[in-house]
């Protein structure tokens, strides 16, 4: 794994300790520079869960209570390494900008390429981009590292509005962010590399041509690939074995990360003997496939045909509202943050281990299967709006949850709703004037 760039000055503010700040530094730099190494190194590589104080000592060669000589604490040594991430990250971001000259009436399709051409360059920065995914699932759990997705967060949208502006859409800011958060997510997976990188750049341009014009075009290669990488749907009966395996990985999977999710671990999580899951299931990829079948029909559940939810109120009259006012509920519930965590975990793991890259792309390219039923009753007889249009808004609100977890309850609630109803302007325009 390749060393992050060396550490440039730069002071931080807040609770945050970057190894310029750290003291007696000139006596102690090698032991310091290779406790971050080695963080870096086991966190891009095993995900937050897996990293402890003594396995990264040893991989640093270094006394495990040295990070706390060095750094404070276990935590403290956790957001250095993400802030020098942030250094490393900023001359990044600076180039992309350098390499957009403005551009005066652009298509669709021109907005579209540069859109995938941005995600590709960042998700190919492999070090950055999964430190910066993985400090966005740990904020919730540590206040420094909320401190640290903070500013990530700014670092973002600085960009996105400069970015904006040069390619002649600075309206649009607040829409292309959200949408580059969940691709970004999602484009790290790389079942098939050649027709993925292709898919992105039709995803983007009818993104934008969605944004133009209210609906999106043809995606024959997001069609391709959803079929070549469907896995077996599961489905579990109530009760049964299956089913509490089930729960039991996927509850696995919100506390402690997919690496968490072992056959010994399940059986115990379920009260079951160690026999009985593996008879059921008989990989790794099994129990990770049926947590990921479970936290879906937990999250996606209130939201299928015909499916009674006992959470959400009764949905106003109004179909522009329900839709706006779902979305806010489901923003700001925290029965479902453990959920959509799990559900980004796994993501991240099938970005990590090729074994799952199969399962990663399923959940890839079968987005807005739940969405398509919230956006049937926006569109027109003449142009009702697509499973296409789904899929493009299910990536757009799964990056707007990243945009605004750092927020509280109803600063949250107010941004959700605002950005929901700038999209759906952007939907109906074109239907009340076609």
């Amino acid at each position: 794994m390749p060393r992050l760039a060396g550490s440039r000055p730069h002071k931080t503010a807040g609770p945050v300790m970057s190894l310029q700040d750290a003291p007696n530094l000139a006596a102690r730099d090698s032991v310091a520079d290779r406790l971050v190494d080695a963080t870096t190194t086991a966190w891009t590589l095993q995900g937050r869960p897996a990293l402890s104080a003594r396995k990264l000592s040893s991989a640093a060669s270094a006394q495990a209570s040295q990070i706390n000589y060095y750094f404070g604490n276990f935590e403290q040594l956790l957001c250095t390494t993400q802030e020098r991430a942030l250094t490393e990250a900023q001359p990044v971001l600076d180039d992309l900008l350098t390499g957009l000259p403005p551009l005066t009436a652009p298509s669709y399709s021109t907005l579209g390429a540069v859109l995938a051409a941005i995600i590709q360059h960042w998700c190919s920065q492999s070090v950055l981009c999964t430190l910066w995914i993985e400090v966005q699932m740990a904020e919730g759990r540590s206040e420094a590292l909320g401190a640290v997705a903070a500013r990530w967060q700014a670092l973002w949208t600085a960009f996105w509005a400069k970015a904006a502006d040069r390619l002649g859409i600075p309206e649009a800011s607040d829409l292309l962010r959200p949408f580059f958060y969940g691709e970004a997510l999602l484009h790290r997976i790389r079942a098939e590399p050649i027709l993925d990188q292709a898919a992105l750049t039709e995803t983007c341009i009818n993104f934008v041509r969605l944004l133009q014009t209210g609906r999106s075009g043809p995606a024959p290669l997001r069609d391709q690939l959803r079929d070549a990488t469907r896995v077996q749907t599961i489905g579990f009966t109530p009760g049964s074995v299956p089913d509490q395996i089930a729960r039991a990985a996927a509850r696995l999977v919100g506390e402690a990360g997919a690496a968490a999710v072992t056959h010994r671990a399940v059986a115990a999580a379920a009260g079951l003997n160690l026999g009985a899951v593996t008879y059921h299931m008989g990989s790794s990829e099994d129990l990770l496939q049926a947590a990921w079948a479970r936290i879906y029909l937990d999250l996606a559940g209130p939201h299928l045909p015909g499916v009674n939810s006992t959470v959400q109120p009764p949905a106003p009259a109004d179909a522009r509202t329900r839709f706006v006012e779902g979305l806010v509920r489901f923003s700001t519930d925290p029965n479902q943050a453990p959920g959509i965590l799990a559900m980004e975990d796994l993501l991240s793991a099938a970005a990590r281990d090729p074994a799952l890259a199969r399962l990663g792309a399923h959940i890839r390219y079968t987005r807005g299967q739940t969405t398509i039923h919230s956006l049937s009753r926006l569109g027109t007889p003449e142009r009702p709006l697509t499973s296409a249009d789904a899929a493009l808004v299910s990536i757009w609100t799964q990056g707007l949850q990243r945009d605004v977890r750092g927020l509280s309850p109803d600063p949250r609630a107010a941004a959700v709703r605002k950005a929901a109803e700038a999209l759906l302007e952007r939907l109906e325009i074109s239907a009340d004037h076609q």
